[in-house]
């Protein structure tokens, strides 16, 4: 008896200590954030393979301004930890641009507002991949609480000092880089321009990259050198979700003699707002065609709202500069780039186009009678038919207004039953 007692102690002592929470990866939720403000994370794709993928993005460690003084990149981790639980992370970074940058991994309880460990500062080199690591055992008073690893730049905040966080290890798991695509349908042609309401060139010279030889581009022309904000856009089908991302990526090729600069743009129709923008590409007169990526992260604000892609002129609007885009992707998908093809229609008669004689006059007169008398019937409606015809009209609240025509949606036959009570008066 007593050996089963010490068993059923030790079973149970097993399964406390299995219930207790962990520190997990949240697989459900993007939880890359920035510390300093709101603005969505940025993400870069000049990465190298480290184990995660050649180009398969990296975060943008990068400030806008010099202030404030705490500044840098957060991933907000999943369960809680035990005591005694070891945290293990480990970094591959890189510098992006030829200004080093400075930084510091922490791990910091959000919940106790605490930086409970902090590593050595690193610093980044030109063409040179490093490898960071840092490790730190909780003790009992954070069991229970929310930890966040840090990474917080430790120089002067300069904004030309970038870097990327091509990976993070927690514990030997890779933390995902990527947020959720917001599944945007791009098989709808919806090409207009920026500056009016012209319909965008479309042209068939573009070469073979992917999506088949002279299957057709976009051209990003102007006419004239004003109005100062010109370009093409393409109005996505679907809503943004809160931490969604949309990857764009184009091809693009000169069709002039003359170089054109233009930018990418992911732009919030609804807000009217720039939402992300990418550097000035410049195309070169006669160049090879050239691929150019641009990736947002959205935030809560543009949730539900109208999103556009754009590609804004970037020069000095001289209409012999002529870019021209043979295609674009968004979250992986082709843009349909050529516009709808209207039919028309092929008429053949099959009836002489001459005169009816009296006689077939007659005959059409009798038909039209006789079907009029197998539908309608023959017989006036009564009073009380005529009175629930009238209330069912009443009931649909139709309204005139000029040219407009309103009412309540018909959603069943039964609604406009009496049409048949009125056409037979």
């Amino acid at each position: 008896m007593k050996t089963k007692i010490t068993l059923l102690l030790i079973y149970l002592v097993l399964i406390s200590h299995g219930i207790n929470a962990q520190i997990t990866i949240d697989t459900n939720n993007f939880n890359w954030s920035k510390i300093e403000d709101s603005s969505p994370v940025t993400l870069n794709y000049t990465d190298a393979d480290n184990g995660d993928g050649l180009n398969d993005g990296a975060m943008l460690l990068k400030s806008s301004a010099t202030t404030p003084a705490l500044q840098g990149l957060q991933y907000s981790l999943g369960g809680n930890p035990q005591t005694a639980e070891q945290i293990n992370l480990e970094v591959k970074y890189f510098q992006i641009g030829s200004s080093f940058l400075k930084f510091k991994i922490q791990v910091y309880n959000a919940t106790d507002n605490l930086v409970l460990g902090e590593s050595a500062i690193f610093t980044t080199a030109a063409g040179v991949v490093g490898t960071a690591t840092f490790a730190y055992t909780f003790t009992a008073s954070s069991v229970g609480d929310q930890i966040i690893v840090r990474f917080v730049r430790a120089d002067d905040l300069n904004p030309v000092r970038q870097a990327g966080i091509d990976y993070l290890k927690v514990s030997g798991q890779f933390i995902s880089m990527q947020a959720p695509l917001v599944p945007f349908d791009t098989d709808v042609y919806n090409w207009t321009k920026i500056e009016n309401s012209s319909g965008v060139v479309f042209v068939t010279n573009d070469a073979d990259n992917g999506d088949g030889l002279n299957d057709g581009a976009i051209q990003i022309k102007g006419t004239a050198n004003t109005p100062a904000l010109q370009g093409v856009q393409y109005l996505l089908t679907g809503n943004p979700i809160s931490g969604g991302q949309i990857s764009i990526e184009t091809k693009y090729y000169s069709n002039s003699s003359s170089f054109a600069t233009f930018k990418m743009q992911v732009y919030n129709v609804t807000d009217n707002i720039v939402l992300a923008e990418s550097t000035a590409i410049t195309v070169s007169a006669n160049s090879a065609p050239a691929s150019a990526l641009l990736s947002y992260i959205f935030t809560a604000s543009s949730v539900g709202d109208q999103i556009a892609v754009r590609f804004v002129r970037a020069d000095d609007l001289n209409p012999v500069r002529i870019a021209a885009l043979d295609y674009v992707k968004v979250n992986g998908k082709f843009v349909t780039m050529e516009p709808p093809v209207l039919c028309s229609p092929t008429f053949s008669f099959d009836l002489p186009l001459t005169t009816a004689t009296p006689s077939e006059i007659n005959d059409l007169v009798a038909i039209r009678a006789s079907l009029s008398n197998q539908l309608l019937g023959t017989t006036p409606p009564s009073a009380s038919q005529m009175t629930t015809a009238i209330s069912q009209y009443n009931a649909l609240n139709i309204m005139v207004t000029g040219n407009k025509i309103t009412g309540n949606p018909i959603t069943d036959d039964a609604q406009i039953s009496f049409l048949k009570m009125f056409a037979v008066i």
